[in-house]
């Protein structure tokens, strides 16, 4: 018996690395309420092409980009999971982008058949993503004295 609990605690010594939660990547907190947020993070994503596949309670959403290519392995699918988190200092968005590839051969461009595989991380269109929310959170501030603009005058559209 203490065999066994030996051998078993050495397997899942070894499984244990492949058991690691999701990772995210995080924006600073927003001074903002969260459904201003909210709608930011739903026009970004329907911007860039994902599909909206769920809204849990206006915090946590998930949109599936598709893009299809007859070229083997160039086809992909990509998973965005974003998360409204409320802490002290205002309103956190947590971002994951997954990455897969369409690995069938004989009909790459439909999507009803394709394999999806090798699953990684986006660290692009992670980046991408959270920088264009930021943008529609908090859009940068034209300081009075920049150049090339006399004080009251008007902004150009």
């Amino acid at each position: 018996m203490l065999r066994f609990r030996a051998w078993l605690t050495a397997l899942l010594a070894l499984l244990a690395p492949g058991c690691s939660p999701p990772r995210y990547i995080e924006s600073p907190p927003y001074p903002k309420e969260k459904m201003a947020i909210f709608e930011a993070v739903l026009t970004t994503l329907e911007r860039q092409g994902y599909r909206i596949q769920s809204i849990q309670e206006q915090n946590q959403i998930t949109g599936v980009q598709v893009k299809l290519s007859p070229f083997n392995k160039q086809g992909t699918r990509r998973t965005a999971t974003v998360i409204l988190e409320s802490r002290p200092e205002g309103m956190v968005v947590r971002l994951m982008v997954e990455r897969e590839l369409n690995t069938n051969i004989t009909n790459p461009l439909d999507e009803a058949q394709a394999d999806w595989g090798s699953r990684d991380f986006d660290t692009e269109a992670e980046e991408l993503l959270l920088s264009m929310i930021g943008m529609k959170v908090m859009p940068p501030q034209i300081p009075p004295s920049a150049p090339g603009r006399q004080p009251g005058s008007p902004s150009r559209k």
